[in-house]
């Protein structure tokens, strides 16, 4: 009787109030990371969340954004979700409920009620749904013990029931009245199973190129992050970090690459560190430092000199090494070349400003620069080629006249 009393206010629904950007956090201190295929009302496109969870050491949070204050599977921090309501029972308030899939059948069980509820006959919008970590560890179906070294998946359902009725609920997967929701929850962390590496930097004007390796690439790893360091240490919760210098899927991890660390200031030194963070919050081992100071326009000019094709790349880059190359060992070596390379130079100060101030002009030198390149190291192979297919060409065509 107790699940039927349930399903008598079955034309009262749950909603995420936003389907673009859910709002899903815990304990107001920390935003949930979520993906959504819909509108989490099919059991196949669930709301998915990604849970963090600290053992009883300092494992997890010494490699974890929140360090300290990560929580544990006691904790009476909650798992809060902004959603919608809209009860149509006219006697009872009803208020959001979890419950979690019973492995051994159908049913869902009841894992907990939020205090917060919606009166009779009313629709109440951004109601914040909240239950605590320790309901949703001592869940039978949940262990949240194993999700310490790997993470663990359960499928879990958000609807509305009255107070008391505690007792479990035939599948819903039929209805539209609530929202299924899937939580990972885990605290592996990445000690012994991945590395990272810094392997190369170049200066620029107001960023750092560099590049990197990662020894080993996780299903589960959402974005690089990368770190000025005035402390080293390879874990995040025990370095000294001046500054987060990018995040938020800014640069997403491959097990080679590069990124950028923009929007720099010139002339300061950064001891740059990088570490993949996964979806969970928690990071990899932080890379060994490279140290390097972002160069000002004018001195990226001057010690790279070939001023026309730097303020097109405005970074170190192998074309702009090239042009440097022919510079250095052809062009200075004979008195024409030294004529030119002074007239070349003299009209630094009149043109290295219009181009600065003008993307699409230093797009087409990049293109200039590039073709240029090509056609340099290229040129005779694609000259060639085309000599010989005409004098083949020609060959068939007199054999044809021949016959």
């Amino acid at each position: 009787m107790c699940a039927l009393s349930l399903y008598s206010v079955s034309a009262s629904t749950v909603r995420l109030s936003d389907t673009t950007t859910p709002v899903v956090n815990i304990g107001n201190i920390y935003s949930v990371y979520n993906t959504l295929g819909g509108d989490g009302t099919s059991s196949s496109a669930p709301l998915k969340l990604y849970i963090p969870l600290s053992g009883s050491g300092t494992t997890q949070s010494s490699n974890h954004i929140l360090k300290t204050a990560l929580f544990k599977a006691n904790s009476t921090q909650t798992l809060n979700t902004t959603i919608d309501i809209v009860n149509t029972d006219t006697t009872n308030v009803l208020y959001p409920t979890l419950y979690v899939k019973d492995d051994s059948s159908t049913n869902y069980l009841f894992v907990g009620r939020s205090s917060i509820g919606c009166s009779t006959s009313s629709t109440c919008e951004d109601v914040v749904s909240s239950f605590s970590m320790a309901s949703i560890c001592n869940s039978t179906e949940i262990d949240c013990t194993s999700a310490l070294t790997a993470p663990i998946t359960v499928t879990s359902y958000i609807t509305l029931s009255q107070l008391a009725v505690d007792t479990s609920i035939s599948d819903p997967t039929s209805g539209t009245d609530g929202l299924f929701v899937e939580l990972n929850i885990s605290g592996r962390v990445y000690d012994s199973t991945v590395t990272t590496t810094l392997t190369d930097l170049e200066k620029g004007d107001e960023r750092l190129k560099l590049n990197y390796t990662i020894s080993a690439i996780q299903n589960d790893f959402r974005d690089i992050a990368i770190f000025d360091i005035s402390s080293y240490n390879s874990k995040f919760g025990l370095a000294g970090i001046n500054e987060i210098l990018s995040i938020d899927d800014d640069v997403s991890a491959a097990a080679s690459g590069s990124f950028e660390a923009k929007n720099l200031d010139n002339g300061r030194l950064y001891n740059i560190s990088f570490a993949v963070r996964d979806f969970y919050g928690f990071y990899t081992p932080l890379s060994p430092t490279m140290s390097a100071t972002p160069l000002k326009i004018a001195e990226f000019l001057e010690k790279n000199q070939c001023y026309f094709i730097s303020a097109g790349f405005m970074e170190q880059h192998y074309v702009l090494n090239y042009f440097r190359y022919i510079r250095d060992e052809y062009l200075l070596k004979v008195k024409l070349g030294q004529d030119f390379v002074g007239f070349y130079y003299d009209t630094a100060p009149q043109y290295v400003p219009f181009i600065l101030g003008r993307p699409w002009l230093q797009a087409l030198i990049r293109g200039f620069a590039y073709c240029v390149y090509f056609f340099f190291n290229f040129g005779v192979y694609i000259l060639g080629s085309i000599l010989m297919v005409r004098f083949l060409a020609s060959k068939v065509s007199k054999s044809i006249i021949t016959e």
